[in-house]
């Protein structure tokens, strides 16, 4: 399946191809892509590992003001840091200060990365 738009959803899985823009930034280890349509921060592990969170800010809820460094994801709207670890995941919204963001499962396969955001 071609995805012109470099990106596909069928029920709960999205589908990304790293190679198109806007998820080009994940062909480099260490390079994150904040996909606000799909809600979803994509990371770039290492070569054959991209981890999906999600883009809301547990703190306010905020989507589009994400930095990465350190293996926390900063928002910049507060500047509150959320980590990438699989405990003490705080839910969104929720006027967290701290915890961990909520993962979801990904694989890529070839030139396409699936990830189960539901």
């Amino acid at each position: 399946k071609t995805l012109p738009s470099g990106y596909f959803v069928d029920g709960k899985m999205l589908y990304i191809n790293p190679q198109k823009s806007p998820y080009s930034d994940l062909k480099t280890i260490g390079n994150f892509v904040n996909d606000e349509t799909n809600g979803v921060l994509l990371l770039r592990k290492s070569e054959t590992l991209v981890v999906g969170f999600d883009n809301c800010c547990p703190h306010q809820g905020t989507r589009n003001r994400w930095s990465f460094s350190n293996n926390r994801f900063t928002c910049g709207n507060h500047g509150y840091a959320f980590g990438t670890d699989t405990a003490q995941v705080v839910p969104c919204n929720s006027n967290a200060q701290f915890g961990n963001l909520k993962s979801y499962a990904a694989e890529i396969n070839k030139d396409l990365v699936s990830i189960q955001i539901g």
